[in-house]
């Protein structure tokens, strides 16, 4: 009697939004729409955004995770070049001077 595979759902996400809390940290990763900069309220990001998946773990799941991406991601880095970030955007996250 074969195994039945089973077949992982695979998602494109451009956004992620984090929450932590004493016991879990919460990814939640969406597919943000592109949009012109417009300053009426009716389209705000929250209209823009498609939630594509929650993945939730522990915060030493997480501390270790963190690390691995951070190793693969130098790894990458090493191999391809670098990866550039606009400087606005990484201020807007709160990363201002970080990666400098």
């Amino acid at each position: 009697m074969e195994k039945e595979e089973k077949k992982a759902f695979t998602f494109y996400a451009n956004s992620v939004n984090i929450k932590i809390g004493i016991y879990d940290v919460m990814l939640k990763f969406s597919f943000r729409e592109p949009s012109s900069e417009t300053k009426d309220k009716e389209d705000s990001i929250d209209n823009l955004d498609y939630q594509l998946v929650n993945v939730v773990m522990s915060p030493q799941h997480a501390l270790v995770f963190s690390k691995l991406l951070s190793k693969m991601l130098k790894r990458y880095e090493e191999e391809v070049g670098q990866i550039s970030l606009p400087k606005k955007m990484l201020k807007d996250i709160g990363l201002g001077d970080e990666n400098e």
